[in-house]
């Protein structure tokens, strides 16, 4: 009587160590796949991954404890192989993917960085001629604004022409000044700028300079080509604008309606603050531009938030820019430039007007307000020298 009690207070025993067990594996296995759903947003990691991953260790484990033959028992331990193997490999092909993805070429230079371009200072990227100044100002300094992508010709403007004593960029009494394009005219308007560059302004300045009842007379001093580019791998070299404006509508889907491989065509755009992105609308015209692509990225003041994706350089990427910014883009590893109707984007076709789609870049002022000494630096800009300064800066000469 008494051995088949302890034989019973053995088995409850038993059956106490494994519910313990079981729940501590339960509890292990939340607290692993907490933690692996974490890391998989930080490190890129697939949910589906991390769940394997878990149930490789938890599942097997868990029911060799509870199972009672041995066969059952060498199944699960087969069974925990494989799991615990396709885990593992999903992770590496997940790492992989992400990886490759990292390594292409990620486009997100479409706007100057300030900082670099400042004036009198040996270690700016301004340009440089290596000839004295025909022209030097040291009083009645016109006061100069502008666009972002033209913020490193004007820069080197000053860095040539103007004293190195004048006030840093923005500060009060500077006659060296950036806002942004739309504040560059209203300042040109109220008076406290002199001189704005920048492309062709929009029909929203024009009807405002027109209801304030000034008149702006636009000198040109050079030109900029709107550019697109793709995977150097992809075989298509040219498109026409037609076929430019069915890709980012929406309608083409694949490049082989292009004459490329069997491809989705992923078309990036920019946040509608850029320039480049204004410049696109601009060139849709009438067609309706269809919803970029978004993608998640971590903010440490407002958390979570979807942004426009950046470009990266797939098989099937295709994106946009001006060809100032494409300069100092890996063309060389990974990306190339597609000719437009048949005229491919360089200097001389942007210079010319050729290539279709090159705009004019602009000193900007309003007629009756232009001093002395902003005449003479107009002239200065588009003399010899000038022109010599807005090539090296990285523009193409205006030659139309």
């Amino acid at each position: 009587m008494e051995s088949r009690q302890q034989k019973g207070e053995y088995e409850e025993g038993k059956d106490l160590k494994k519910r313990r067990m079981a729940a501590l594996i339960a509890g292990a296995a939340a607290v692993e796949l907490f933690f692996l759903v974490c890391l998989s947003f930080f490190i890129k990691t697939n949910l589906l991954v991390a769940v394997s991953i878990v149930l490789s260790f938890q599942i097997p484990l868990a029911v060799r404890i509870f199972a009672q033959k041995k066969q059952i028992r060498k199944i699960c331990k087969v069974c925990s192989v494989l799991l615990l193997t396709s885990g593992v490999i999903a992770l590496l092909a997940c790492h992989g993917r992400n990886y490759y993805i990292e390594s292409m070429t990620v486009v997100d230079n479409t706007s100057v960085d300030i900082e670099r371009y400042r004036p009198f200072d040996e270690a700016s990227w301004v340009a440089r001629l290596e000839e004295e100044p025909e022209l030097t100002l040291s009083e009645d300094l016109p006061v100069l604004n502008g666009s972002a992508v033209l913020f490193p010709l004007y820069s080197s403007i000053v860095n040539m022409v103007y004293p190195n004593t004048i006030p840093k960029l923005n500060e009060k009494g500077s006659p060296f000044r950036y806002t942004d394009t739309e504040a560059a005219y209203k300042e040109l308007f109220s008076g406290k700028t002199d001189v704005v560059f920048s492309e062709e302004p929009s029909e929203e300045i024009l009807e405002l300079a027109k209801k304030k009842g000034l008149e702006i007379e636009l000198l040109p001093i050079g030109a900029e080509g709107f550019v697109f580019f793709t995977n150097r791998g992809n075989p298509v070299e040219n498109l026409t604008q037609d076929e430019l404006r069915t890709i980012y509508s929406g309608r083409a889907r694949n490049w082989q309606s292009f004459g490329g491989e069997d491809v989705e065509i992923r078309a990036f755009q920019h946040d509608d603050s850029n320039s480049s992105q204004k410049r696109l609308k601009k060139f849709m015209g009438r067609v309706p531009l269809m919803e970029s692509q978004q993608q998640f990225q971590l903010d440490s003041d407002s958390g979570i938030t979807e942004t426009v994706s950046t470009y990266t350089n797939h098989m099937g990427a295709i994106g946009f820019s001006f060809s100032y910014y494409t300069r100092s883009m890996d063309v060389d590893k990974g990306l190339k430039l597609l000719s437009v109707d048949g005229i491919a984007p360089d200097n001389g076709s942007i210079s010319s007007g050729r290539y279709p789609l090159s705009d004019r870049i602009y000193c900007a002022v309003i007629k009756g307000r232009v001093s002395e000494n902003t005449g003479k630096l107009l002239d200065w800009i588009v003399s010899a020298q000038g022109q010599r300064l807005v090539e090296t800066a990285g523009y193409a000469p205006d030659s139309r």
